[in-house]
């Protein structure tokens, strides 16, 4: 029923932001014009972006002492994003990748823990991001009362996740938490497994290095991700700057993490970056045509690496957790 939901507002959303462009049939006269090399090149850094991705993920199991290939680490991460275009976003995905990767052996605490800091991370630079976009489409324009609350509240949102991260290794809350609110439950396996992925998680204390390392990989997958937006607008002879096109995609990706909508922010996302590319006068057809092809490359990117996993898999299905243990 919640899915059902959020297919229903997505699809309320880009049906109201087609009926805005003058319909369907005009994004369609946009797209059309994008160029075979803009599109292979806004393909390829799609891809880049995304092995990035897999690959900062893949060094903070290493740290930890889990063994993984790049390659199945990349095939993990695509075909869980696939198959996440069905589930809310971000928290779907990550649950898909969870399972195939203790399919391949490794320990299910040191999997979650990793993905949780990573997610918190990824969540941290992404508000930073996000306040820096909002400020730079201030210098611009006067902006509407959506942008400047998305810019107050990705404020909000990375003081609260940066004290939170800070917080989330603290031994005296590892004591506050199992030693003393969970005493009476401790026996009790739910309490076990929540203490033994506490415990994994705090060890990544013992890799500052490889966490400022792997801030520094989300910065550019992120940035890398969104020039692939830029490219399709040079490729569709749209004349706007890399920078505003980061401005807006950062802004975007935001928005569609935190509303948990479905199909990878289908909706929210290209709703947030028609209004962000409004501000620099842009149409609403040319931006909502941007947004669309630039989900097409993504889709597209993850494809191949969803097709060998499963045919690896043997599977085409989402792959059950009682098959990881």
């Amino acid at each position: 029923m919640k899915t059902a939901l959020r297919l229903a507002v997505a699809a309320l959303i880009l049906g109201v932001l087609f009926w805005i462009g003058d319909g369907i049939a005009a994004h369609w006269e946009v797209m059309v014009q994008l160029s075979p090399w803009a599109a292979l090149l806004a393909l390829l850094a799609v891809t880049a972006g995304r092995t990035v991705m897999a690959y900062k993920w893949l060094r903070l199991l290493r740290c930890r002492g889990a063994q993984l290939s790049l390659h199945t680490a990349t095939q993990i991460y695509c075909a869980a994003n696939i198959w996440g275009l069905f589930l809310p976003a971000t928290v779907g995905a990550d649950a898909v990748r969870i399972i195939c990767t203790c399919r391949e052996g490794l320990n299910p605490n040191v999997v979650v823990a990793t993905t949780l800091l990573e997610r918190g991370i990824g969540f941290i630079v992404g508000a930073l991001l996000c306040v820096v976009a909002v400020l730079y489409l201030a210098e611009h324009a006067l902006l509407g009362s959506t942008l400047y609350w998305t810019g107050w509240f990705a404020t909000v949102l990375f003081v609260g996740l940066l004290a939170g991260l800070f917080a989330s290794f603290s031994q005296p809350l590892f004591h506050l938490v199992h030693d003393r609110l969970l005493a009476k439950f401790r026996e009790r396996k739910p309490v076990r497994m929540l203490r033994e992925l506490h415990v994994a998680y705090l060890e990544f204390r013992a890799h500052r290095g490889e966490m400022v390392i792997f801030t520094g990989l989300t910065l550019v997958e992120g940035i890398v991700t969104g020039l692939a937006f830029w490219i399709i607008a040079w490729g569709l002879g749209i004349p706007v700057g890399p920078i505003p096109i980061l401005a807006a995609v950062f802004l975007a990706n935001l928005l569609s993490r935190v509303t948990l909508s479905v199909g990878d922010g289908l909706g929210v996302f290209e709703g947030m970056f028609v209004l962000a590319m409004a501000v620099f006068g842009m149409s609403t057809t040319e931006a909502l045509s941007i947004a669309l092809l630039g989900r097409v490359f993504k889709v597209l990117s993850w494809l191949p690496w969803w097709f060998t996993y499963t045919m690896r898999l043997g599977q085409f299905g989402v792959p059950s957790d009682k098959a990881a243990h």
